[in-house]
């Protein structure tokens, strides 16, 4: 465990570059870890509804504004998970709305599944595969436009509906797990044709990879789970975030994180009669700017 441990310190060490990226993020990508990568999905055996709404740069009129709301569930007798999910991102005159549905397939290694609080268990290797249609947009209002007789734009051409679809495989070992997901699996490219030319739009792949563990104290009641992520853009340099979260079972959390664009954030949860759980992120830039 010291060695796995030192390993995620390297981990993050190592990704100091970042580069910009076409999919939305969120802050509390602990909570999200099904949206993330689709192999998480029902990995509980009850139904949750969860959602998270993440403002970027709040002194700046127009800012990115991302929000998901949505649905997972597990059905242990036949080892599958199963959800769906709608998610908006608006950042400036760009902007996108999709809705996703997830089903997920989970190969057991032993009993009790889902007894999370054991260091022993459970083993269980899990697959996801995720299909979405987005709507990407321009988004014009309030916008200063350098050329208002582009024909993209007069002919309201500036919108489009596109498939895309997810993939992602998980495997928990109940005190270390790991995973990789592609989130934009089908490198579409968006065209907007007009009567002379056609405006593409070139999307990148993604490639995310998930590490961490569980350290547990106290007879179970808390434990400390550090988690690292990588993401890398096809054509970009990697970026890797970790994060360190202390877990009062059934009671709330409290975190940090730190990004390689320079960014730490602090989080907080609470939960409410074991049922609902309300958690908040706040981000700090503290190194020099980076797209």
């Amino acid at each position: 465990m010291k060695n796995f441990y030192l390993s995620i310190l390297f981990f993050c060490a190592a990704c100091t570059w970042s580069n910009a990226q076409q999919m939305y993020h969120f802050s509390l990508f602990n909570d999200n870890a099904w949206v993330v990568n689709p192999a998480l999905t029902g990995t509980r055996p009850v139904s949750i509804v969860s959602g998270s709404f993440r403002k970027q740069w709040t002194s700046v009129r127009k800012s990115p504004l991302t929000g998901f709301i949505g649905w997972n569930s597990g059905y242990p007798k036949k080892n599958i998970g199963f959800g769906a999910y709608v998610f908006d991102d608006e950042t400036g005159p760009n902007a996108l709305t999709g809705f996703s549905g997830v089903v997920s397939y989970h190969i057991k290694f032993g009993e009790n599944y889902y007894q999370f609080h054991s260091d022993r268990g459970p083993k269980v290797l899990s697959f996801g595969l995720g299909i979405s249609a987005v709507y990407y947009r321009l988004n014009l209002r309030n916008s200063v436009i350098d050329n208002p007789d582009d024909p993209i734009l007069s002919q309201n051409l500036g919108q489009k509906v596109f498939p895309d679809a997810s993939f992602g495989v998980h495997f928990d070992m109940g005190n270390f797990f790991v995973g990789a997901s592609i989130p934009q699996l089908l490198n579409l490219n968006l065209r907007y044709k007009t009567d002379s030319k056609i405006s593409e739009i070139k999307k990148m792949q993604h490639y995310y990879l998930q590490m961490g563990g569980r350290i547990w104290f106290k007879n179970d009641e808390f434990n400390i789970v550090p988690t690292a992520w990588l993401k890398y853009v096809v054509g970009g340099y990697p970026q890797g975030q970790m994060n360190v979260r202390v877990n009062w079972i059934d009671k709330g959390y409290a975190g940090m994180s730190y990004r390689s664009i320079h960014t730490l954030s602090w989080e907080l949860g609470a939960i409410i009669k074991k049922k609902v759980q309300i958690g908040y992120a706040f981000d700090l830039e503290i190194g020099r700017a980076s797209c």
